[in-house]
Parts: C-alpha cells; sequence; structure tokens
C-alpha cells in the first residue's frame, strides 16, 4: 500500500472505524435481526465468539453512523426513538482499562464523543457531536438509580441482575430497543425463563408490545477457518480445556446452564403438557370415573400451593388443575399471600365444584401440614378440618411419605422416557402452568453450590414438584365404586352343577 493510500485509509478508519470490520457468522446473524428493530435482543454467544465487540459496534453504528455494507438497513439507517443510551454491566469491565473502554476506543470515532466519571471511579456519561448522550450503571448499584430519564437505548454487556434489568424496562416508554450480550452459564436463569421461552413482551394489561428475539452462536463460528473468524483452532481449544465437560459445552455455545441439574430431565413439554382430556380418557373424564386427588403444599409466607390430579382405571394420571392459576402471577414470582385458613378452605370448595367432583383423597406436605399455623397451638391440618366443618366443607388431608431420593426415581418412572419407548403416565393440561414449569425447571440449586461439598443442595423450582412427588408416593390408584353383593339364587347364577 503506498503512502497517500495508507493515510487515506487510517483518516476514514479515524472517522468509520467500523467501515473494514470483518464480522463472523454468528456476529453476521445478530446484526440481521437486531436491525429489524425489535424491542428486546438477547445475544447469547459462546466465549470468544465477538459478542462485547458486536454491541460496542452496533451502538457505535446506531450513534455515528457507517459506510459499511452490512449495516445499511433498519434501525442502523433510521434511529426514530430517543437519543439517549444506556450501558449497564459488571464495574470490573467499565474501567479504564476494562474491555468496554478499550473497545470504544477502538470502535467510537476519533474527536466526535466525550465522556465524565463524575466523581465515580469509571466513566458514567457521554455525549457526542451527533446528538446522543449516555449514563452507566453497574451491576452493584440500587435498581431505584435507575429511575428518571427516558432510554431509547439500553444495552447491557453479560447477565444483569433482575432487578435492574426489570426497572431499566420502563425508561423505554417513549419505545427503544434493548441489546443485552452474554454468555449466561449458571447465572441469569429468569431472562430465559420469563422472557426468551415467552418470546414476545407484554405491557401490564398482558397486550403483546414487540417481539423477543434470541440470537444464539458458539465460538467455532469465530475461528479463522470460517469467514470473518478470529481465533485460531488452537487457542480455541487450549481455552476449552481448561473446563470440565458440563462448563465447556456452555462456555463453547454460550448455552444457559441453570438446567443442568434438572431432576427430571425426561420431561418434554411437547409430550406431557396437553392441551385437551385424551381421547383415550375422555368417556371416563365425562362420567366422572376417575379418582380425584388433591394436594397441598402449605407456606407460611408465601401461598399455599394446591394441585387436582386424576386417575384413571389405567392408572394414567391427569394434573387438571391448580393454585396459584392462570389468573395470578406464576409462583415462584409471588413472594407474599394474606389468604388465612378460612381463604383456602373456599377456595378449594370453589375449585372443585368447578371441576364438578369433591376429591376422594387429600394429600399434604407431612412437615409443614403439622406444623402450628397463623399464631395458633393447632396445626394446618386441624384447622382445615375443624374451619373445613363449621362451613360443612370439612378437609380431612393425610400424610404421604418424605422420600425424597426414591420420590424422584418414583416420580421419573411416571414420567416415563419417550425416547427408549417407555410411555408416560402422568400428563399436565396447559391450564396448570406452575405444574409445567415446576416440572421442568425443578433442579439442584447452582453447580458451585454442589461443588462445595454442602451434603444437602438446595433445590430449585420445588414447591409443585413436591406435590406430584407426594402424590406418586401415596400410591395413587383408581378404585371402582364397589357393587352391592348379590347372594347367590338359582334364579340369578342358574342352577349350579357341582362336581
Amino acid at each position: 500500500m503506498d503512502k497517500d493510500l495508507r493515510e487515506k485509509v487510517i483518516k476514514e478508519m479515524m472517522v468509520d472505524p467500523v467501515l473494514f470490520m470483518k464480522f463472523n457468522n454468528a456476529q453476521m446473524r445478530a446484526i440481521k435481526v437486531i436491525e429489524k428493530g425489535s424491542p428486546l435482543n438477547i445475544i447469547t454467544f459462546g466465549n470468544g465468539t465477538g459478542k462485547t465487540h458486536l454491541m460496542i459496534s452496533l451502538w457505535s453504528v446506531i450513534m455515528f453512523g457507517t459506510k459499511h455494507k452490512a449495516l445499511q438497513g433498519g434501525i442502523f439507517k433510521n434511529w426514530k426513538y430517543p437519543k439517549s443510551a444506556r450501558l449497564c454491566g459488571p464495574e470490573s469491565i467499565l474501567d479504564d482499562n476494562g474491555i468496554i473502554q478499550r473497545l470504544m476506543k477502538r470502535i467510537f470515532p476519533v474527536g466526535m464523543y466525550n465522556q465524565q466519571k463524575n466523581r465515580r471511579a469509571y466513566y458514567s456519561s457521554g455525549s457526542t457531536v451527533t446528538g446522543w448522550t449516555w449514563d452507566v450503571m453497574t451491576y452493584n448499584q440500587d435498581p431505584e438509580q435507575a429511575s428518571g430519564e427516558t432510554k431509547g437505548l439500553l444495552l447491557y454487556s453479560e447477565p444483569p441482575p433482575y432487578s435492574l434489568f426489570t426497572e431499566n424496562i420502563a425508561r423505554t416508554r417513549a419505545g427503544g430497543i434493548i441489546i443485552a450480550e452474554m454468555t449466561p452459564l449458571f447465572s441469569c436463569a429468569w431472562m430465559k425463563d420469563e422472557y426468551i421461552d415467552q418470546g414476545e413482551l407484554r405491557n401490564e394489561k398482558g397486550e403483546e408490545i414487540g417481539k423477543i428475539e434470541h440470537i444464539t452462536g458458539d465460538i467455532w463460528e469465530n475461528c479463522d477457518e470460517n469467514p470473518g473468524g478470529k481465533l485460531s483452532r488452537r487457542s480455541i481449544e487450549i481455552m476449552l480445556s481448561q473446563y470440565s465437560d458440563e462448563e465447556r459445552e456452555l462456555r463453547e455455545k454460550g448455552e444457559f446452564g441453570h438446567l443442568a441439574g434438572r431432576i427430571y430431565k425426561n420431561y418434554e413439554r411437547n409430550v406431557h403438557f396437553i392441551n385437551k382430556i385424551p381421547e383415550y380418557h375422555e368417556a371416563d373424564w365425562r362420567k366422572k370415573e376417575y379418582r380425584l386427588y388433591n394436594v397441598m403444599d402449605p407456606h407460611d409466607r408465601k401461598p399455599f400451593a394446591l394441585g387436582w390430579y386424576a386417575v384413571f382405571r389405567n392408572g394414567d394420571i391427569l394434573v387438571i388443575d391448580e393454585w396459584p392459576d392462570t389468573t395470578m402471577q406464576m409462583f415462584h414470582k409471588i413472594k407474599d399471600c394474606s389468604l388465612v385458613t378460612k381463604d383456602y378452605i373456599q377456595l378449594i370448595k370453589t375449585k372443585e365444584k368447578q371441576i364438578g367432583k369433591v376429591a376422594d383423597v387429600r394429600i399434604i406436605d407431612p412437615n409443614f401440614g403439622n406444623a402450628p399455623t397463623f399464631n395458633s397451638v393447632t396445626t394446618i391440618k386441624q384447622d382445615l378440618y375443624n374451619e373445613g366443618k363449621s362451613i360443612g366443607y370439612p378437609l380431612v388431608y393425610q400424610d404421604p411419605p418424605d422420600d425424597l431420593e426414591n420420590g424422584h426415581l418414583e416420580v421419573k418412572s411416571y414420567i416415563g422416557d419417550v425416547k427408549k419407548g417407555i410411555r408416560p403416565k402422568i400428563y399436565v393440561l396447559d391450564n396448570c402452568l406452575n405444574h409445567d414449569f415446576g416440572l421442568s425447571h425443578y433442579c439442584w440449586k447452582e453447580k458451585e453450590v454442589m461443588r462445595g461439598g454442602d451434603d444437602k443442595p438446595d433445590l430449585l423450582y420445588k414447591d409443585f414438584a413436591d406435590l406430584v412427588r407426594y402424590l406418586i408416593l401415596s400410591k395413587p390408584r383408581y378404585r371402582e365404586q364397589l357393587k352391592p353383593q348379590v347372594l347367590w339364587t338359582p334364579k340369578t347364577h342358574g342352577s349350579y352343577r357341582g362336581a
């Protein structure tokens, strides 16, 4: 390259650093998706795939523009929201020598922006000659500090805290775009459960307000053997060799690992979660020829978890109803509940009236069910009976076995294994969202906890999974109503021909 051309290129790069960039396949997929302008864009790339570099590049393009051919569409060319941004990340990556500042110096046009620290250890605000402003929040700041100014662009580097993320969403009240990049590993489970899996954002009225985009990518897409790749195969292999097999895959592919310790791995939504009574059981369902079980898991502050189960003559179990139900938040999001014993009795009575059948068998958590309740010397079981009797609906609950390991094995046998041709014996109707969530998410707490040598690692999302465990440990079965005994007579049975 001659001197004049070299100087021209350098001058061009100072004004438009993005122009000469080569993006790998994963980054190109993200660009095509994000340019559409969906309100929430979640990038989960494996380590070393270029996710942070991509986010800072897109931020630069939105604020300053570029002549790069791949970045001429949608929001990159026509920004219609407030020119105010917020960058959020761990403080460790925001300091002067952190990855964010290093990338900004490389990717933002020289002389077209300025930053201020405002008595912080990192640059906490900035502005551009193109009319943009931004502020910076760390993940250890109080989420209440996120309130205030409307934002048009929210950026997250690495998994954010739930409270900060939800508080920030309100800042895009005038419309805006959120771009979050991360390698989630064993954190940020709520991001997948409450956003990615839902696929759409909804307002307080439940109305859809935009699509949630999820872009995935693995480290091999940034291998120099592929278009736009920058890492050698050897360097990738060396990096991945430092991790355990389980963590290696998560870091390689950028997948969520919060369910790596799932208890019921064979529970599959497309198999066990159904939208109607199976045809095989329709006649018995209409005639109420099934045995109805009601299982309760009481709590002191959170709501009681309640489930209703129909057991058919072939032993199949159908989860037919639950509380909290679809009129409420998901159970794991509810922090407190003001209902007392009489309220629960009335709730159960109403539910069973809707079902059209009073429960034949009632089962309760043998631990909390036998504990004193509501500043009383009586137990929850006793109160459910006594107070129920006073309104003509006495509830008699029995204790199930409370064996965790055998309970897990028994439930697994009912879930079956469709890949091995083992037919499931339990199914969940689609109005029972908490049962579906519980059976699909019930897991040991994060792997790091178990590595610490704790003899009894915690279980997550256990309440509705516990209901199913208590039910199955109680050996649920269909029991036909006994027919009146008919004595033998020649008239009823014909003549008897003995030996």
